[in-house]
Parts: C-alpha cells; structure tokens; sequence
C-alpha cells in the first residue's frame, strides 16, 4: 500500500470526517446540533472505534514504541484543562500546591497507620495509605465538577493532578511504605 493509499484510507475514516465536520461547523459559526440520541449513538460508535482501532495497533507495537506518547498523552491530559485557567492559578498558588501535598501526605499517613493497627501486612498497609492519598485525584475532580459546576476547575484538577498525582508517584509511595516497615516492627 502506498503513501498516499494510507493517507487516503485515514482521512476518508468515519473518525477523521466527524473530526472535521467539527471543526467546518465550529469555523462556520454554524448552530448544527444533533438529536440527543443520536448524539449519545454516534459518542459510544466513535468511541468504540477508536478503542479498537487503537487496540489492535497497541497490541502489535513493542512497550518501547508506546511509553513515549502515552507519557505525553496523559502529560497533556493533565496540562490542557489548567492551561486555560493559568491566570487563576497564579492567585492560588502556593496555598493551593500546600493544600495538594499535605492533605493527601496527612491521609496518607493515617491509613498507613490505621492499616497497620488493623492487622494489615507491609504491602496491605502502603496499599491502603497510597489509595487514601490518592483519593483525591480519583474521585475528587468527577464529584467536584457534578456536585460544584460553578467551581474553578483551575483548583480541583491543578491540585489534584499536577499535584498530588506527581507528589505521590515521587515521594508519598516511597514514604508510605518506608512508614509501614517501620511501623511493622
């Protein structure tokens, strides 16, 4: 199959030219909307497509070939919604970046130790401690964006995933589990 074949059969896909009617109408100003289910249909089809379309590239590419762009993938994941809030994030700053380590360092501790006290192993209790840390960047944006819609969302996902998330994979883990050998003495 030659170059322009492949470029052919990708941009003629069902994904590419709802991606681009998108951004015609976007560019048009136009007020196309479509029927609610119809709209839902056409979200699980091309979601669904693109997950097995991707999932059959992945499962012919080597881990070396995918760690790169699903490093940026989630990089720009966590980047691009705080991005657009950067202004807001400059008032917050510091008490917000305080806020994202302590609270998630302080729950942290306490189910290393609780889980320590209730009879769990090293592994058991730096589980517990990690998933006590890391409850806020699991559930917390999901139930702050449904329950709070007028929230900044520069705040809940800065400090949850530029934050938190980061500080726990570097320093929380580590500490979490040195803890729980210590305490286990």
């Amino acid at each position: 199959m030659s170059a322009i074949e492949i470029l052919k059969t990708n941009l003629l896909s069902p994904l590419v030219l709802a991606f681009l009617l998108g951004i015609f109408t976007k560019l048009v100003k136009s007020e196309l909307s479509l029927p609610k289910d119809l709209y839902s249909t056409l979200s699980i089809y091309l979601l669904l497509a693109l997950g097995l379309k991707g999932g059959v590239e992945l499962s012919e590419s080597t881990l070396q070939v995918i760690a790169l762009p699903a490093f940026v993938t989630i990089a720009l994941g966590c980047i691009t919604p705080v991005s657009a809030y950067l202004s807001d994030l400059k008032k917050v700053g510091l008490p917000l970046i305080s806020l994202g380590v302590l609270i998630p360092l302080l729950h942290g501790i306490l189910g290393v130790v609780l889980g320590n006290w209730s009879g769990l192993s090293i592994g058991g209790a730096t589980v517990l401690g990690t998933m006590a840390a890391s409850a806020s960047y699991i559930a917390a944006p999901p139930a702050v964006r449904m329950t709070l819609p007028e929230a900044n969302p520069t705040y809940y996902l800065t400090a949850s995933l530029a934050v938190t998330f980061p500080f726990n994979l570097v320093v929380g883990i580590p500490l979490f589990y040195k803890l729980a050998v210590w305490l286990a003495r």
